[in-house]
């Protein structure tokens, strides 16, 4: 203790400054520190739901993501059974129409086959009775002259020999 009188310690003065110190630190501790440490431990409380909610979210927005592209499979899937039906529809019209064109185009042939078939025994027909008519005008003239009978049987046998050969 010498020696801290011999420094010039004060007894009173410090243990009146030990109090103070005290004094202040529990005002301050009641005062600054506790509210401190509160509005700290709320701030740290906030931040801790904060990071649990942006978690929670981030987690639904992959359930979500892993959603949309599952249904976009999904989709992608339909479409594809869409589009490949659609496909063979349309090439099952394409074949019915085409099936179709070829038996309209067969039976306009065919068709023009007949009136050309017709046209033609018609035309043959009128040929024929020209050449009948003619045939009759040309006997009808010859036997207005005068023929010797040889020259009328050569005449009739030339005909006889030839008019069917006309008419077939």
């Amino acid at each position: 203790m010498e020696l801290i009188a011999q420094l010039g310690v004060n007894w009173q003065m410090l243990t009146a400054q030990a109090v103070n110190f005290l004094i202040v630190m529990a005002v301050l501790t009641l005062f600054v520190f506790k509210p401190l440490l509160r509005t700290i431990d709320k701030r740290n409380e906030r931040i801790r739901l904060a990071m649990e909610q942006a978690k929670r979210s981030e987690e639904e927005t992959a359930k979500l993501a892993a959603y949309r592209m599952e249904k976009l499979k999904k989709i992608d899937d339909e479409y594809g059974v869409l589009l490949a039906s659609a496909k063979s529809k349309a090439e099952e019209i394409r074949e019915k129409l085409l099936k179709q064109a070829k038996k309209e185009a067969d039976a306009i042939l065919e068709k023009g086959r007949r009136e050309l078939n017709q046209e033609r025994a018609k035309a043959l027909n009128e040929i024929h009775y020209a050449l009948g008519k003619a045939a009759v005008d040309l006997t009808e003239s010859l036997l207005k002259r005068k023929f010797s009978s040889e020259d009328q049987q050569k005449i009739m046998s030339e005909l006889s020999d030839e008019i069917p050969a006309l008419l077939k």
